[in-house]
């Protein structure tokens, strides 16, 4: 190759630019290679976050039919403050904004409240079986969702601290992986955008 026909910035003179161009290739490919693995890190720990979503709002159907055979109605104000009131302090204990907390267990539980309606909606024209025995919501499911809770608010906090965040581009593997019936795509949807706003404040209280 004549010097006319070299890149610009490349007029190195001592070395002809065919015998650079490997070493260039070789250097970007080790550099992609090098940031691969942190990414794939990132998106096994954002998967598994996902997941506890996933599994939470699957107690869903047994709370709409445990509600349902108790003559109970979907919504309980008092109780969705309770779980709004403990996730806010358990974020400031882990670092975690509160407000931003907040504002993603809201979504979390109007999901799960969609879900309901939704079954007690179907079960209207197609009532439930008979032998259909849905866990005890106080003694099976509240201790269940709690304990799920707890995981996914730690969880958030280490993914966080890792300096990762929850991105546009991982929204289609947040909408694939939930996969709890009886949920839309705009559920899923404003679920992602809540957990995609929450901020650590700097303060941790628990290590």
């Amino acid at each position: 190759m004549g010097k006319a026909n070299q890149p610009p910035g490349y007029n190195l003179g001592f070395l002809p630019y065919e015998w650079l161009k490997p070493v260039f290739s070789l250097l970007m490919a080790v550099c992609f290679l090098a940031a691969f693995p942190a990414y794939g890190l990132q998106s096994n720990e954002a998967l598994a976050i996902f997941n506890l979503i996933d599994k939470r709002l699957g107690y869903m159907k047994d709370v709409a039919a445990y509600k349902a055979r108790n003559h109970s109605p979907v919504e309980d104000l008092q109780r969705e403050w309770a779980v709004i009131k403990s996730s806010r302090e358990q974020a400031e204990r882990l670092g975690l904004d509160p407000d931003s907390i907040e504002h993603f267990f809201e979504a979390q539980i109007s999901a799960a409240k969609a879900i309901q309606y939704r079954y007690r909606a179907d079960w209207l024209s197609s009532p439930l079986p008979a032998d259909y025995k849905p866990a005890d919501l106080i003694t099976v499911i509240r201790p269940a969702l709690m304990e799920l809770g707890n995981d996914l608010l730690i969880s958030i906090k280490q993914f966080l601290k890792r300096g990762y965040s929850f991105s546009p581009t991982q929204e289609k593997l947040f909408v694939k992986t939930i996969a709890t019936a009886r949920l839309s795509q705009a559920d899923k949807v404003k679920l992602y955008r809540g957990l995609s706003e929450i901020k650590l404040t700097g303060v941790d209280k628990k290590g």
